[in-house]
């Protein structure tokens, strides 16, 4: 994304994505968790088990559709995340990096 580049994490199996980054204590920077579904949809979010915040970036095909910067960990289930329109993966990164790295709704995501 720009000239950022991430160490990502792939969740693909239903078992990885309900994990997430459930109950780790931190992710490192330039880190992100990739989650990856075999069709489009508006798959839910919620920071269950979370320590630390998030940005959650929506992304369809290669495009960031919907940003949620800064979502706190304290929301836990309380606070269900879904993107306005279908996505076939979400990247998680630590709350701040989207703005710090000036990402947009429309910019363009590359996975290798």
């Amino acid at each position: 994304m720009g000239d950022k580049q991430f160490s990502l994490e792939i969740a693909a199996t239903r078992a990885e994505r309900e994990r997430g980054l459930s109950d780790r204590k931190s992710l490192c920077l330039g880190c992100a968790m990739l989650f990856v579904f075999d069709k489009k949809g508006t798959y839910p979010f919620w920071m269950k088990g979370m320590q630390f915040d998030l940005d959650i970036l929506w992304v369809d095909d290669t495009r960031i559709m919907q940003i949620d910067r800064n979502i706190s960990h304290l929301a836990g289930v309380a606070e269900v995340r879904s993107p306005k329109i279908a996505v076939d993966r979400v990247l998680e990164i630590n709350a701040g990096e989207s703005d710090r790295l000036g990402l947009k709704e429309g910019d363009k995501a590359i996975f290798k």
